[in-house]
């Protein structure tokens, strides 16, 4: 094709004449392997995030039962087990008995359905007129799975 000269020298001043292919430090599939690979370790990094942020949160409700189960008293603990018993709860109402429910109800642990906590017969089934919330059945399952004899 084009004839060298000897004034040319190894790197051309004009490379259209001269071409030369480049030469790459990382050869391109070389470079599409490592991108590829950096693309599942990326994929990696976000799970071990999402696993890392599920942790934090499952951390902190814990924290939140650790909190709660120190705020109970024990006959507190003894009324969320009876209402999330799959048995009828049968109680004796006294003002005693009263303040724990509303204590419970102030966590948010237990809601009353039509009637008032005052309100309630002297004595029934409490769980016709008590459920317990969705947090309450999320601290009482949560609460299980801690190394406790209260519940």
């Amino acid at each position: 094709m084009f004839e060298t000269f000897d004034s040319w020298s190894v790197l051309s001043a004009n490379p259209v004449l001269d071409f030369r292919p480049v030469r790459y430090a990382v050869p391109l599939e070389e470079q599409a392997d490592l991108e590829a690979r950096l693309a599942g370790r990326d994929k990696e990094i976000l799970a071990l995030k999402d696993r890392i942020a599920l942790l934090e949160r499952e951390q902190m409700t814990m924290l939140e039962v650790s909190y709660l189960l120190s705020k109970l008293s024990d006959i507190e603990v003894k009324h969320l087990r009876g209402l999330a018993a799959p048995e009828p709860f049968h109680y004796i109402k006294r003002s005693v008995f009263l303040d724990e429910l509303r204590h419970l109800r102030g966590f948010g642990l237990i809601r009353n359905s039509e009637v008032g906590l005052g309100q309630i017969p002297d004595e029934g089934d409490l769980k016709a007129y008590v459920e317990l919330t969705d947090k309450g059945l999320e601290f009482f399952a949560r609460a299980k799975g801690l190394v406790t004899p209260r519940l």
